[in-house]
């Protein structure tokens, strides 16, 4: 009989590594602003707090796209194993109300598609602030430049 793979089987043990620290900074936020610890608590309002956090590593220009989108990657990676999955889907971020009315999330917050989204505002807006947008309006006046001097001419 054949062994399956899981999802942490089948990624590098250094990129675990990265993902576990980077899991445990995830975790120590959640906790610092007054939210269960998300490793003993699949708390309804995960995907906001992510993308809280996201926010919160992102701020800094100096702050790389790929730092915030290694970080959702880690949430996503550990909500994804079968240990963390309570049997839920997990590709997928649902709110339920549990058995006593409470609110529950199941699945993978990082899935949400709020997180989705935040990312890529997130990559366009480092884009245009590491010269992406210089770079279409240099473009843009080379163009207009050469129009003109082919005109002249």
């Amino acid at each position: 009989m054949q062994h399956v793979h899981t999802a942490n089987e089948v990624i590098k043990k250094a990129t675990q590594t990265v993902y576990k620290a980077s899991f445990k900074k995830f975790s120590d936020f959640c906790i610092t602003n007054g939210y269960p610890d998300p490793r003993h608590e699949c708390h309804y309002k995960l995907p906001v707090v992510l993308i809280a956090y996201l926010q919160s590593i992102s701020a800094s220009s100096s702050i790389s796209l790929q730092t915030a989108e290694k970080a959702r990657s880690a949430v996503a990676s550990y909500y994804s194993s079968h240990q963390n999955s309570n049997g839920t889907n997990v590709n997928t971020w649902s709110i339920r109300e549990d058995e006593s009315g409470e609110n529950r999330g199941y699945g993978n917050p990082a899935r949400d598609p709020f997180v989705r989204q935040f990312l890529r505002r997130l990559k366009k807006k480092k884009v245009w602030w590491s010269g992406g947008r210089k770079s279409t309006l240099r473009s843009t006046l080379t163009h207009s430049a050469l129009d003109c001097r082919l005109t002249e001419g």
